[in-house]
């Protein structure tokens, strides 16, 4: 069960790093992303900073609100875990 654990983690740091990369090469700021998905901006900013853990309907209203998909972001970060 820890390896799961330790590997859903991994996951979702991941997703989370590339989520900010893409928010900042794309000039979103929190404030624009907040708008746009109805997160508040301190929750962003505590996702990005890993003081807090996104809830699943969070994730999917922040990749939503960048124009990704979630599911096709999720696929290609657990091929890097296969072996």
């Amino acid at each position: 069960m820890l390896k799961l654990d330790t590997r859903c983690n991994k996951t979702v740091i991941k997703l989370i790093k590339y989520l900010r990369e893409f928010r900042e090469t794309e000039g979103i700021s929190k404030n624009e992303l907040s708008q746009r998905s109805g997160v508040s901006r301190s929750s962003i900013r505590k996702i990005e900073l890993g003081e807090s853990s996104p809830s699943l309907y969070l994730l999917l209203l922040l990749t939503n609100s960048l124009g990704l998909d979630l599911g096709a972001l999720l696929s290609e970060i657990e091929k890097t875990y296969k072996t």
